[in-house]
């Protein structure tokens, strides 16, 4: 029989050593400092993709969108 939580423990160890494998950039805090300065002088941010990333798309622009109201 499966044990499911020791999977899951197996599951997310291998997830946080994913996670703690991104490289950390000057890049990251580049792309910020132009969308928050695009947002500043009213710009917009235009997302797109499919599946996961379309998905995460639609999830900024709802955060968005309540955040402007």
């Amino acid at each position: 029989m499966i044990d499911i939580k020791q999977s899951m423990r197996e599951i997310l160890a291998a997830e946080s050593r994913a996670i703690e494998n991104i490289p950390v950039t000057d890049g990251y805090e580049d792309a910020i400092k132009l969308i928050v300065e695009a947002k500043n002088n009213g710009g917009k941010l235009v997302t797109s993709g499919m599946g996961k990333c379309g998905q995460i798309a639609e999830n900024i622009a709802r955060s968005e969108e309540r955040r402007v109201g």
